[in-house]
C-alpha cells in the first residue's frame, strides 16, 4: 500500500487588492481646523513673549531708577544731608543732567552708571535721545528729578533752592525721580524736572516707575496721582507723593 501523502502546504493567500485598508487622508476640514489652532497657539506664544519682554524692560527701568537713587543720595551727604541746588547765579539748572556728568567718566555708549540716567522703554520709543545724547558726547537721559525737592508747599525751602532732607516727613512717600516728562517735545531731551504741571510719561502699559528717597520703585498708573496741576493740600496723597507731606 504506498504510504499516505502528506498533506499539501498551501502558501498562505495575500488579500486582494480590494481587501488591503486604504489610508485615510485628511479632509479639508480637518486641515483648516489644525491650521487654525496652529496659529492660535503661536499668537499666544508671541504675545507671551512679547509680555515678558516688556516686563524685563520695566524691571531694567526700575533698576536704573535705584542706582540713580543712590547716585543722588552720596551728593545729598557730600552736600550736608541738603537736596542738589537746581538754581546756579540766579538761573535754572538741570540737576540730573549735572548728576549725569558730575565725576562718573561717562562715555557716549551709555555703558555702566550712565544706564542710570533712561529707560529702556523710553529709549526704544524716542531714538532721538541717543542721537542727541552721542552727538553732545553725553549719556541718554530719560528720567526726571522731582522738582518738589526743592520746594515746600510754601514756595522755595531756600534761596539756592536746597532742602534739608530731614525736613521731610514721609520720605517713603516722596517720589525722587520718574519716567520723564518730555512735554517740550524736544528732539533729544527731557525737561529734567516733574511735578506741578509736569506729569511723567507713562511707557509701561499705561505705568511710570517712580524711585521714592527711601529707594524702593513703584509702578504708578493713577492719574489723579501723577497729573498734579496745581499746589496740592497738605496731608494730601499728592502732597505726600511730589512734596513728601
Amino acid at each position: 500500500m504506498p504510504a499516505s501523502m502528506p498533506p499539501c502546504l498551501h502558501a498562505p493567500t495575500s488579500p486582494s487588492a480590494h481587501q488591503r485598508p486604504r489610508p485615510q487622508a485628511f479632509t479639508l476640514v480637518e486641515l483648516l481646523i489644525a491650521i487654525a489652532i496652529i496659529g492660535i497657539l503661536g499668537s499666544l506664544l508671541i504675545t507671551g513673549m512679547a509680555r515678558v519682554r516688556d516686563s524685563a524692560k520695566s524691571a531694567r527701568c526700575a533698576s536704573n531708577l535705584r542706582q540713580l537713587q543712590t547716585i543722588y543720595s552720596l551728593q545729598v551727604q557730600d552736600n550736608r544731608g541738603m537736596t542738589l541746588p537746581d538754581r546756579e547765579n540766579g538761573k535754572s539748572i538741570t540737576v540730573i543732567a549735572r548728576l549725569a556728568g558730575l565725576n562718573y567718566g561717562y562715555s557716549t555708549e551709555g555703558k555702566g552708571i550712565q544706564q542710570a540716567f533712561s529707560c529702556p522703554v523710553q529709549l526704544e520709543l524716542k531714538p532721538g535721545v541717543v542721537e542727541t545724547a552721542k552727538k553732545n558726547h553725553y549719556p541718554p537721559i530719560t528720567f526726571s528729578l522731582n522738582r518738589g525737592l526743592n520746594w515746600t508747599l510754601d514756595g522755595y525751602a531756600a534761596p539756592d533752592g536746597r532742602r534739608a532732607l530731614n525736613t521731610i516727613a514721609l520720605p517713603a512717600r516722596m517720589i525722587l525721580a520718574t519716567d520723564g516728562d518730555d512735554s517740550d517735545k524736544a528732539a533729544g531731551y527731557y525737561g529734567g524736572v516733574v511735578g506741578i504741571g509736569r506729569p511723567p510719561e507713562t511707557p509701561h502699559s499705561g505705568k511710570t516707575n517712580a524711585v521714592f528717597l527711601d529707594g524702593h520703585v513703584e509702578a504708578i498708573s493713577d492719574a489723579s496721582l501723577l497729573n498734579v496741576t496745581s499746589l496740592p493740600k497738605s496731608g494730601t496723597a499728592q502732597a505726600a507723593l511730589w512734596f513728601g507731606g
